[in-house]
């Protein structure tokens, strides 16, 4: 059977996507082994295209945004990534070996809903660096769901969610001065001191033959945490406030 050659403008170059598929043979046969093949390569190119528009939404918010690779996240920078604002709490970069690229483990936390995600990235993928600033304020009260603050110099009053501040909320004192974290002028976290030396309201007896084993400890503000055996009622002790985790007690502490 003689091979008939395919329509030339249908054999013409096809472009997708940044992909170009080219006819590589005149005959029937290859040419519908190409238009089968063709999903199959346009479904990769869609993915590039999605990639494409992520980017390109970035630099239409701000055309100026600030783009880093994922090698360069460090802890403390503010990033959004698919629509979403994170802080990095963690950063590990991991370089790859012969022709494997790096990695970028990194541990962030969702400056929306506070919540925590671990993500490993292409070392070269790029992400917008988002500006953020800190601002000394002076804690006033709690009403409801919200905690206000103050700015010292301009006596201006804001009301964060409790939900943001988090668990934390309840070690707040009036007048005590912490770093408000804002982003694009909006504030998105608080910045709590990453020690903080507290009574204990009440535990039970301290039994010194069993200092390996621990026992639970109310605080003065309600908390529950878990206390060596040797402390009592009266002590005050150093609380890790990022873990709410006991540390050690307090130099004079001892009741």
């Amino acid at each position: 059977m003689v091979s008939t050659p395919a329509d030339a403008d249908t054999m013409g170059v096809m472009e997708s996507a940044g992909l170009r598929v080219l006819a590589a043979s005149t005959s029937i046969g290859s040419y519908q082994t190409s238009m089968e093949e063709f999903p199959r390569r346009l479904e990769g190119g869609n993915k590039v295209r999605r990639c494409l528009r992520r980017h390109q939404a970035a630099c239409l918010r701000d055309p100026e945004a600030k783009m880093v690779s994922a090698s360069q996240l460090r802890p403390g920078m503010v990033v959004r990534y698919e629509n979403h604002t994170y802080r990095v709490v963690a950063a590990a970069y991991h370089p790859g070996q012969g022709r494997m690229g790096g990695v970028t483990h990194a541990r962030l936390k969702n400056l929306s809903t506070g919540t925590f995600w671990e993500h490993s990235f292409r070392s070269e993928l790029k992400l917008e660096e988002v500006a953020s600033d800190q601002r000394a304020m002076d804690f006033l009260y709690r009403d409801g769901d919200h905690c206000y603050f103050m700015d010292p110099d301009t006596y201006e009053q804001i009301a964060i969610p409790e939900s943001m501040v988090g668990p934390q909320a309840v070690f707040l004192l009036p007048e005590m001065r912490l770093n408000i974290d804002q982003v694009e002028g909006k504030p998105v976290s608080v910045q709590f001191p990453e020690m903080m030396e507290v009574r204990i309201a009440d535990t039970a007896p301290p039994i010194h033959q069993q200092d390996n084993t621990w026992k639970p400890a109310r605080l003065e503000n309600g908390m529950e945490i878990m206390v060596p055996q040797f402390i009592k009622t009266g002590d005050v002790v150093r609380l890790d406030l990022a873990n709410l985790k006991y540390v050690d007690r307090a130099k004079g502490g001892a009741k």
